[in-house]
């Protein structure tokens, strides 16, 4: 504040003021939160692959930095988009230890593998 050693906050001078202010602020966070969604007609996104959600978070980057969308969809969908990513790493590594166990346990024996024979 000018010619005061406080702040708004802390000068004595300014009692009611800041009780004012306390209210207002009190208040303004009791007031419903106006929903932020996008439109319903934003197209809906397949996310199969790890190139599909690369794609859908350039996307959304672009637009909140263009102030088309609110920042709190873009922190959702990068949250969902981690998620989603994670489950697909997964899944793949699932899909593979079942083959590798298909390929060791054949009919139920053990086989031999020559590891000169596995991918490099």
């Amino acid at each position: 504040m000018v010619n005061s050693d406080f702040c708004f906050f802390h000068d004595p001078k300014n009692r009611k003021d800041q009780q004012a202010a306390r209210r207002e602020g009190g208040l303004a966070r009791l007031k419903p939160r106006k929903t932020v969604a996008l439109p319903a007609k934003a197209a809906d996104v397949k996310l199969e692959t790890a190139s599909d959600v690369s794609r859908l978070l350039s996307e959304t980057i672009s637009q909140v930095r263009r102030g088309e969308i609110d920042v709190r969809i873009t922190n959702s969908v990068g949250y969902l988009a981690n998620i989603i990513l994670k489950a697909k790493e997964q899944a793949d590594i699932e899909n593979r230890l079942k083959e590798l166990e298909r390929v060791v346990l054949r009919d139920g024996k053990v086989t031999r593998i020559r590891t000169s024979a596995l991918p490099a």
